[in-house]
């Protein structure tokens, strides 16, 4: 009950300007307000969020791969591209990565690598294991 109650307050865009407003250095903080913001249709704000995010921890795949996400929303596709890049190399470092293999297996689908997408769904069986 009481953490649905701080997210229902959270998803407040003006409470959430004024939590992040006290510490610009809480990732975790701009990572939800990016999720919130494309889950509300905001891809501007969710990138903004998280650009924020990256530029506090450039070692954090997910910051990157939201900001993926959020560039992939605005049909920004180079620059969602890049970032999905800077994702998978920050990742290098994380075995727990998971969560990042079905965009780069979506985008190897795109580009028809199919040498790729067989390493990656390795890699998916690798995780659900």
């Amino acid at each position: 009950p009481l953490l649905n109650q701080a997210i229902a307050a959270y998803r407040d865009a003006e409470r959430r300007s004024q939590a992040l407003a006290l510490d610009r250095t809480l990732v975790r903080a701009h990572l939800l307000s990016a999720s919130f913001d494309l889950e509300d249709q905001l891809p501007r704000e969710a990138a903004a969020s998280a650009r924020e995010a990256f530029a506090v921890r450039k070692d954090s795949w997910t910051a990157a791969l939201s900001l993926h996400r959020a560039l992939e929303a605005q049909g920004l596709e180079h620059e969602a591209d890049e970032a999905l890049e800077r994702a998978r190399a920050a990742a290098r470092v994380d075995n727990r990565a998971c969560g990042l293999v079905p965009y780069l297996l979506a985008r190897a689908e795109r580009r028809r690598d199919v040498g790729e997408e067989r390493r990656l769904v390795e890699v998916i069986e690798s995780c659900d294991a």
